[in-house]
C-alpha cells in the first residue's frame, strides 16, 4: 500500500537530477559557501579532536571522547546558513561511510563532498 499522495519512482535520472539541482543551487549565489561559518568552525574541530581521540588508548580517552559527542551534538542541532553548511551537516552524518544504504544517500554524500571539498 502506497502512503504517499503520490506514485514514488526512483530512477537514475531522478537521482542525477537531485544532484544537479543540489549543484545549481550551490553555485547560484541564492547561498553562497561560507568556510567561516560556525558550523565549518566546529566540523573542523571535530575532525581535528576525532582524529586525536583515534590515535589514544580508549581506556585513557573519556575526557577526549566526551569533547568529541559534545562537538558532534553542537554541529547535528546547528541551524545551516548556507548550502556549504548543510554540505557540511551531511558529511558529518555521513560519518565516514555511514550513508550507504542506498544510492540515493551515495549520491547525497558525493554532492557534499564536491561542495565543501570543491577540485
Amino acid at each position: 500500500m502506497n502512503i504517499l499522495p503520490f506514485k514514488s519512482v526512483i530512477n537514475r535520472r531522478g537521482v542525477l537530477g537531485a544532484a544537479a539541482s543540489l549543484a545549481a543551487l550551490a553555485s547560484s549565489g541564492h547561498a553562497a559557501p561560507n568556510s567561516d561559518s560556525d558550523i565549518a568552525s566546529m566540523y573542523r574541530d571535530y575532525l581535528a579532536a576525532r582524529d586525536s581521540y583515534n590515535r589514544l588508548d580508549p581506556d585513557d580517552a573519556e575526557t577526549e571522547l566526551e569533547h568529541l559527542i559534545d562537538l558532534s551534538d553542537r554541529i547535528t542541532l546547528a541551524t545551516p546558513l548556507s548550502t556549504f553548511d548543510y554540505a557540511i551537516k551531511i558529511l558529518h552524518a555521513d560519518d565516514g561511510g555511514d550513508m550507504s544504504a542506498n544510492r540515493q544517500q551515495v549520491a547525497l554524500v558525493a554532492e557534499a563532498r564536491r561542495i565543501v571539498y570543491p577540485t
